[in-house]
């Protein structure tokens, strides 16, 4: 039963990562990750909690919000406090870099994480990014019965003004 709760666990830090990036809230994306975990994330490679911040920083207001979703995960424990971690991901990430409007950026790719159960709680010691491949999409009109404006859903947001913290008000 330990180990049921151990998968529960990792699977949670995995989803709380994903909130924060989706909600640029640098709290909850560090909740996933011990304070001297390491992260090795394309062009980035430091410490998961330097990362937290500057993704929350970079994309902190911007219009949209990202969706990360983890699906395939697979663990395996080497003992009571050390498991190897494989997770799919997808990745969804309006954007405007080039200047010249809003674009999808659209990866698939795998966390390969360590995680370590310190103090009681199951955490990312190592993470390494995998790129599987990515897309980037162009523009297009919203679908009208799925948009906020037209379809009357609630837009999400890259803040804590997103609803989810209505109902989520602590960052872990």
């Amino acid at each position: 039963m330990e180990r049921v709760a151990a998968q529960f666990e990792i699977r949670d830090a995995l989803t709380r990562y994903c909130r924060g990036v989706d909600r640029a809230d640098a709290a909850l994306i560090k909740s996933a990750f011990h304070p001297d975990a390491v992260d090795t994330h394309g062009a980035f490679s430091g410490l998961g909690w330097e990362l937290a911040e500057r993704l929350a920083r970079a994309e902190a207001g911007k219009p949209g919000a990202g969706t990360h979703l983890v699906t395939n995960v697979y663990v395996e424990f080497d003992d009571d406090g050390h498991a190897r971690c494989e997770s799919y991901v997808l990745a969804f990430h309006p954007h405007e870099d080039g200047g010249d409007g809003a674009r999808l950026g659209i990866f698939a790719g795998r966390y390969l994480d360590q995680f370590e159960r310190r103090d009681g709680s199951w955490r990312i010691a190592r993470r390494v990014v995998i790129n599987d491949w990515s897309r980037e999409h162009l523009p297009g009109q919203d679908w009208p019965r799925g948009s906020p404006a037209a379809g009357g859903f609630v837009a999400g947001r890259r803040s804590r003004d997103d609803a989810e913290y209505d109902l989520f008000p602590s960052p872990t």
